[in-house]
């Protein structure tokens, strides 16, 4: 009985570890910003085949695809993002704030076989 306890708790974790892509394939999980704006580059791992830039509510804009090495911007409220298309690289550009409220958006980013990574925004 203890053995197939033991089998089950093996497979049930294996099952949970194997779907879950903690590194955020090489992503910053959150960039930050100062009150004033700036710009921010951030490195991964893999390049994104889609991204695009939303807020908590799931209002976006999004981009499609683009040419191999073709340049890509993509604006949303407060947040600009620019990249070389297949690229590993995000240039990440937020727009200086007029009130003391704390801003948050989000990138997200697509693979190839459905994998995602996403980039929590602030500006405090």
């Amino acid at each position: 009985m203890r053995t197939i306890l033991f089998a089950l708790s093996l497979a049930v974790m294996a099952v949970f570890s194997s779907c879950n892509s903690e590194d955020n394939h090489g992503y910053p999980e959150e960039v930050n910003f100062p009150k004033e704006g700036g710009t921010k580059t951030v490195k991964g791992d893999e390049s994104f085949a889609f991204c695009s830039i939303s807020d908590y509510d799931g209002n976006e804009s999004v981009t499609a695809g683009v040419s191999d090495g073709e340049v890509f911007e993509l604006s949303y409220e407060w947040l600009t993002i620019r990249s070389v298309s297949f690229s590993k690289e995000l240039t990440i550009i937020a727009q200086p704030s007029e009130s003391n409220k704390k801003r948050v958006l989000y990138i997200n980013g697509n693979f190839a076989g459905n994998e995602e990574a996403e980039i929590k925004v602030v500006q405090q």
